[in-house]
C-alpha cells in the first residue's frame, strides 16, 4: 500500500517521527504545569512521546529515543541502572533462549496435535471449541506467535476439510477466540511474554516485586472464566453452528508421541517455573528461601540453564547451546520496552516530580464515589480503550492511577492491578487493538472486518460485565 502523504510532500510517518522527537527531546524543557516540577514535566513528556511513537511508528525506535530523553532528564546512569541493571532484564536473556529451544524442537506443534487428537472431545463440538481456546492459551507459554499461527492454521484447515464456507460465523468467532486466548495466555505466568513488562511496571510503581504465586492463583482461574464466557457467548448469543465439527474423529489429527528431547525441554521449562515460584511457596524463614531470594529471578533461571547446557541429545550432541538459542529467540523489542518501562514508571511516581500530586488533583472530583464504583468506571474505560490502543501500553499508563487510588481507598493495589492487566487483554474490536487481533483480522479470505468487529464489540461488552462481577469478589478472597 502506498504511504499516505501529508501536505507539502511529507509522509505522515515522517510527521509522526517529528512529533515523537519534539515530545521526547524538546518537551522536557518546557515550563512545568500545575504541581509538576521541571523534572516531572520532562518525565511526563518523555512518556507521552514514547506512547505516541509506539502508537504511530513502532515499538523499538521510540523506546530507544525514550531512554535517551529520560536519561537527559533524570541522569543516564540512573535510567540505565533502573532499567538494564534490574534482574528482570538478564532473566529475559535466559528465558528467551530456553523458549527458543522449545520452538526449535517443535514442542508446541506436538502438544497441539496431542490435545486435538484426544478421544474425549470427539462428538462434542462445543467442547472441541473450548479445548482449542484453552490449548492456544496454554501453548502461548511456549511461544505466543507460534501458538497463534499454528492454531489458526488448524482451524482454517478444518474449515476447508469440512466445507465450512468463508465469511460465515464459525471462522470469525474461532479466530477472535484464538486472539483472546493468546492474549490471556501471555499474562498467565508473571515471568513469561507480556507479563514481564507488566511485572516490571508494577515493580517500578510499588518498589517491590509482586508475589508470583498470588498472581497465578488470581489470573489463571479468571482467564479460564473469560474463555468459558466467550465460548458461551458464541453458543447462546451468536448461536454459531458448530455441527461441522461433529465430523472430527480419531483419524482427523495425526497421532504424536513426544520425543526424548522434547520431554527433556518441557521438563526444564517446568523446572524453570518451579524455581521462580519456590520463594513464594516456601516459608520465608527457611535458608533455601533466603538463598533463592538472593539469587533473584536471573539467578534462579540461570541455574536451570546451566544444568540444561550439560544435557546431551539422543544422538549424543549438545541439546542446548545458549549462544545459538539466544540468537534465535531473543525478543529485543520486549527487552528494550521493559528496560524503558521500569525507570519511567519509577520516575513518574517519584516525590520529586509532582506527578503523584497531579494524579491526586485529577482524582479529587471522583473521591465522592464509592471505591468500587470508581474502580468499575476505570476498568470499563480500560476495557474499551484497549480495543483502540496497545493493550500493554494502556495497562502501564493506567497502573499508577489504579494502584494509587486503590491504596488510598483501602483496596488491594495488587488485586486491582491484576484486574486491570486482565481487562486490557480484551483487545479484539479492531485490527490495531493488538498484534493477535490483527492476525485474526488479516485472514480476509475467510472473514470480513465488519463482521469481526460486530462479534468483537458484543463479546467484549458482555465479558467485561461478567468478569467484573466475578473478579472483584474473588480479589477480596485472594488479596
Amino acid at each position: 500500500m502506498a504511504e499516505e502523504k501529508a501536505k507539502g510532500g511529507f509522509s505522515l510517518k515522517t510527521i509522526h517521527y517529528i512529533i515523537t522527537i519534539l515530545l521526547i527531546l524538546v518537551g522536557p524543557y518546557l515550563p512545568p504545569v500545575g504541581p509538576l516540577t521541571q523534572e516531572g514535566m520532562g518525565v511526563v513528556l518523555v512518556f507521552l512521546g514514547v506512547i505516541y511513537g509506539w502508537t504511530f511508528i513502532d515499538m523499538m525506535w521510540p523506546t530507544i529515543l525514550g531512554l535517551i530523553g529520560l536519561g537527559m532528564v533524570c541522569g543516564m546512569t540512573n535510567v540505565l541502572a533502573a532499567g538494564f541493571a534490574n534482574p528482570i532484564i538478564p532473566m529475559c536473556f535466559m528465558s528467551f533462549a530456553l523458549i527458543a529451544l522449545l520452538t526449535e524442537l517443535h514442542v508446541a506443534e506436538a502438544l497441539i496435535q496431542m490435545v486435538m487428537g484426544s478421544r474425549f472431545i470427539i462428538g462434542k463440538p462445543w467442547l472441541f471449541v473450548f479445548v482449542v481456546f484453552i490449548g492456544a492459551m496454554l501453548c502461548a507459554q511456549i511461544n505466543v506467535f507460534v501458538s497463534m499461527i499454528l492454531f489458526t492454521s488448524i482451524v482454517l484447515d478444518l474449515c476447508k476439510q469440512f466445507e465450512i464456507k468463508p465469511y460465515t460465523p464459525l471462522p470469525a468467532v474461532m479466530l477472535l477466540g484464538l486472539a483472546l486466548s493468546i492474549q490471556m495466555g501471555q499474562i498467565l505466568i508473571p515471568f513469561r511474554s507480556s507479563a514481564l513488562t507488566l511485572v516490571a511496571a508494577y515493580s517500578a510503581v510499588t518498589g517491590g516485586m509482586p508475589d508470583f504465586l498470588t498472581w497465578m492463583a488470581f489470573i489463571i482461574p479468571l482467564a479460564i472464566v473469560v474463555i468459558i464466557v466467550y465460548t458461551l457467548i458464541c453458543r447462546f448469543v451468536f448461536r454459531v453452528d458448530v455441527s461441522p465439527f461433529l465430523a472430527i474423529n480419531k483419524d482427523t489429527f495425526e497421532k504424536v508421541v513426544l520425543t526424548r528431547d522434547q520431554k527433556i525441554a518441557l521438563g526444564f521449562l517446568g523446572l524453570n517455573i518451579i524455581f521462580l515460584l519456590l520463594p513464594s511457596l516456601l516459608p520465608k524463614t527457611w535458608a533455601l528461601t533466603t538463598y533463592l531470594t538472593k539469587m533473584t529471578m536471573f539467578g534462579q533461571v540461570a541455574a536451570v540453564i546451566l544444568v540444561l547446557m550439560l544435557v546431551k541429545k539422543e544422538d549424543g550432541t549438545k541439546l542446548f547451546s545458549y549462544s545459538v538459542m539466544a540468537s534465535k529467540g531473543m525478543s529485543w523489542e520486549g527487552i528494550f520496552m521493559t528496560a524503558f518501562i521500569m525507570p519511567i514508571s519509577q520516575f513518574l511516581t517519584a516525590d520529586t516530580t509532582g506527578v503523584k500530586e497531579l494524579i491526586r488533583m485529577a482524582l479529587q472530583p471522583m473521591t465522592s464515589l464509592s471505591p468500587y464504583v470508581f474502580i468499575v468506571v476505570v476498568m470499563v474505560f480500560a476495557a474499551i480503550v484497549t480495543n483502540i490502543a496497545n493493550n500493554v501500553v494502556l495497562a502501564v499508563v493506567l497502573l499508577p492511577v489504579v494502584y494509587t487510588f486503590s491504596m488510598q481507598m483501602g483496596l488491594s493495589g495488587y488485586g486491582m492491578s491484576c484486574i486491570l492487566f486482565v481487562l486490557t487483554q480484551l483487545a479484539l474490536f479492531t485490527p490495531g487493538a493488538s498484534v493477535f487481533a490483527g492476525l485474526a483480522f488479516s485472514n480476509q479470505e475467510w472473514v470480513k472486518t465488519p463482521t469481526m468487529m460486530k462479534y468483537a464489540i458484543t463479546a467484549v461488552l458482555i465479558m467485561v460485565v461478567i468478569f467484573l462481577i466475578v473478579a472483584l469478589p474473588y480479589s477480596m478472597v485472594i488479596f
